[in-house]
């Protein structure tokens, strides 16, 4: 089956957006991107999802309604996803901060000290 371009890259976005990996490299893409690409697919999708088909069969009709609760689904699991990475991040941050201001917080040794140390080691 022979798709225009514009089609083909709205279908492995949204295999991306599924899968959580990128078809091109397989690294790891983020909830809130996967979310974005999610999106601009259906955009592009849209219509050939939606759009109705002549003598639709009770298959057809349950594929569509299949694919569209997939759908909500997927963007409620790439929401909570989404809210969890950034708590990630944000306590990472956090950490980072507090590391920093431990060793801020250090007192440092007198200058006279490390000279003295420093004798002590040449003899």
């Amino acid at each position: 089956m022979r798709l225009p371009k514009r089609e083909q890259i709205a279908l492995e976005a949204l295999q991306t957006a599924v899968s959580g990996k990128s078809s091109d490299l397989g690294q790891f893409v983020f909830a809130e991107d996967r979310s974005d690409m999610l999106e601009q697919a259906l955009g592009v999708l849209q219509s050939n999802l939606t759009a109705p088909m002549i003598g639709s069969s009770p298959s057809c009709t349950r594929s569509t309604a299949i694919c569209s609760h997939r759908v909500a689904e997927l963007r409620h699991e790439l929401k909570e996803l989404g809210d969890s990475q950034d708590e990630l991040l944000e306590a990472n941050q956090k950490v980072s901060e507090r590391g920093e201001a431990d060793s801020d917080d250090k007192p440092k040794p007198p200058a006279s000290a490390i000279r003295t140390r420093r004798d002590r080691r040449r003899h």
